[in-house]
């Protein structure tokens, strides 16, 4: 454990203290990238194949259809914050443009980690 990081939290105070990690965490994460990349980039590791639960056949459908909605929307919320900046239309919206989006879903399983602390 990062002993900077438990310091912090040993200096909360005790009724929002955030809880202190006993091991490493047990949750797992999946990483999917949203929207377009580039053709040629410097970070190729960033653009590496996804890992897809086998659990979930129909993973990359939702996950493309969820990110996709979440793109659009945030896209709306830029083209918005531009008109009230007072900025020229485009301006956040170009900058977003083949940036590296990720939808980002967490997961436990429950049957192990149900105890509190866990």
């Amino acid at each position: 454990m990062d002993p900077a990081c438990l310091e912090d939290i040993q200096r909360q105070p005790p009724d929002r203290r955030a809880h202190r990690p006993s091991g490493p965490d047990p949750k797992w994460r999946f990483h999917w990238k949203v929207g377009e990349r580039p053709a040629e980039t410097r970070f190729a590791k960033l653009n590496a194949a996804p890992v897809i639960p086998g659990a979930f056949p129909e993973w990359a459908d939702v996950m493309d259809a969820w990110g996709g909605q979440m793109l659009a929307a945030l896209e709306v919320v830029a083209e918005m914050a531009e008109v009230g900046f007072g900025l020229e239309k485009g301006t956040f919206r170009e900058k977003m443009r083949l940036a590296p989006h990720l939808l980002a879903p967490t997961g436990s399983d429950l049957e192990k980690y149900h105890e509190v602390g866990t």
